[in-house]
């Protein structure tokens, strides 16, 4: 099925771009005179990723406990009813770096998307589209969750921590 959306997309696109296969027709000399011109354009499959918000965990107490939080999102595109996602991170693993340089400790954490793990720089296919136009969406509270677990946070020097995780979504 893409292969061939592919292929036709191709090939518009060439016909639209060589000029000679527009049906386009001149006016004559005369009293009136009339021509006419083939009017187009190419629409590919489009996504949007909107609506994410920051996620900043309150100062951890020690008490052991694991802590989740989550970004609402949406994703939009302009008719394809499903999508994939991909989540990568600057530091190169779900792993909160130090910031502030007074450690060399590391944090790791999880992510879902949705209620479904998100393994890293892996991608989830199927995801249902929250709507299937480009413009207005409503948002899906926690569809994106981070979890850090007490032990890990128990583990953590002191110091303040972030990273920040990219979501590519591509229309499927």
């Amino acid at each position: 099925m893409k292969a061939a959306k592919l292929v036709s997309l191709v090939a518009a696109a060439g016909l639209m771009a060589s000029g000679s296969a527009m049906a386009a027709t001149q006016g004559t000399v005369g009293a009136t005179s009339s021509g006419s011109s083939i009017v187009s354009i190419l629409i590919p499959d489009l996504i949007r990723i909107t609506n994410l918000a920051d996620i900043t965990f309150a100062d951890y107490n020690g008490d052991g406990l694991d802590r989740t939080l989550g970004s609402p999102a949406c994703v939009r595109t302009n008719g394809a009813t499903t999508y994939g996602i991909v989540a990568t991170s600057a530091n190169g693993l779900y792993e909160l770096n130090p910031s502030l340089g007074t450690t060399t400790t590391t944090i790791p954490y999880t992510v879902t998307w949705g209620g479904t793990n998100l393994a890293y720089n892996t991608n989830l296919a199927a995801q249902g589209v929250d709507s299937t136009t480009l413009g207005a969406c409503t948002a899906v509270a926690d569809k994106l969750q981070v979890t850090i677990t007490g032990a890990n946070l128990d583990a953590a020097e002191a110091d303040s921590y972030q990273d920040t995780v990219t979501l590519t979504v591509t229309p499927e």
